[in-house]
C-alpha cells in the first residue's frame, strides 16, 4: 500500500506535466505555422524575382548576340567601305585617262555606303545604351532581392517581439482584472452597508412630561 500511493502520485504529476506539454507544443504548432506561412510567402516574392532575373538574363543575351551582330555587320560595311575606297582610287586612276561618270556612281555609293555605316553606328550605340539598362535592372533586382531577405527576417524578428508583448500585456489584464474584481467586492461591500443604514428608521428622542433637566449637565 506505500508503495501505490507514491506510484499514484507520480502518475498524477506525469499526467499533470502532460497535458502541459501538451498545450505548449499546440501553441508551437500554431506558432510554426504562421511563421510557415509567411516562409512560403516570402519564398514565393523570391521566385518571382527570380524568373523576373532569369527573363532579364535571356534579354541580356539577346542584346548581347544583337550587339555581336551589329558589330560583325559593322565590321563587314567597313570591309565593304574599304574595298569601294579601293575601287574608287582606282576609278580615279582611270578617270585620268576619261572615266569620270564611273567615279561618280562610285562616289555616290560610297556616299550611301557612309551613311548606312552611320546608321549601323547609331543602333550599335542604341544596343549599348539597352544593355546597359538591363545589367543595371539586373543590379536593381539583385539588391531587392537582398532587401527582401533582409525585410523577412525582420518581419521574423518582429514576430517574436509581439509575441512576447502579447504574453506581458496578457500577464497586465490578468492582474488588473484580479484586482479591478477586488475592488468591485469592496464597493459592493459599502454600497450595502449604505442601503442598509438608509433602510434603517431614525426616531427623534421626546423627552418624558416628569423629565426636569438637571443644570448641572448642561443645556441640550
Amino acid at each position: 500500500m506505500r508503495t501505490r500511493k507514491p506510484i499514484a502520485g507520480q502518475l498524477g504529476s506525469l499526467q499533470q506535466a502532460k497535458r502541459k506539454l501538451e498545450t505548449e507544443i499546440q501553441a508551437l504548432h500554431a506558432d510554426l505555422d504562421e511563421t510557415i506561412s509567411e516562409y512560403r510567402t516570402a519564398q514565393d516574392n523570391a521566385t518571382r524575382a527570380m524568373a523576373d532575373a532569369a527573363k532579364l538574363a535571356d534579354a541580356l543575351r539577346q542584346e548581347q548576340d544583337h550587339t555581336q551582330n551589329v558589330d560583325r555587320a559593322k565590321k563587314a560595311l567597313e570591309q565593304t567601305l574599304r574595298e569601294f575606297q579601293t575601287r574608287l582610287d582606282e576609278a580615279e586612276a582611270a578617270a585620268l585617262k576619261g572615266g569620270k561618270k564611273v567615279i561618280q556612281q562610285l562616289e555616290k555609293r560610297s556616299r550611301d555606303l557612309e551613311s548606312e555605316l552611320d546608321g549601323e553606328q547609331r543602333r550599335f550605340q542604341m544596343a549599348n545604351k539597352d544593355l546597359s539598362k538591363a545589367e543595371r535592372k539586373v543590379k536593381e533586382l539583385e539588391f531587392q532581392m537582398n532587401e527582401d531577405k533582409k525585410n523577412f527576417d525582420r518581419l521574423n524578428e518582429l514576430v517574436d517581439k509581439l509575441q512576447n508583448k502579447l504574453k506581458q500585456q496578457k500577464k497586465q489584464i490578468d492582474e488588473a482584472e484580479e484586482q479591478a474584481n477586488v475592488h468591485l467586492g469592496k464597493y459592493r461591500q459599502i454600497q450595502h452597508q449604505l442601503e442598509d443604514a438608509e433602510e434603517r428608521p431614525i426616531w427623534p428622542r421626546i423627552p418624558s412630561p416628569n423629565y426636569a433637566p438637571n443644570p448641572a449637565r448642561g443645556k441640550f
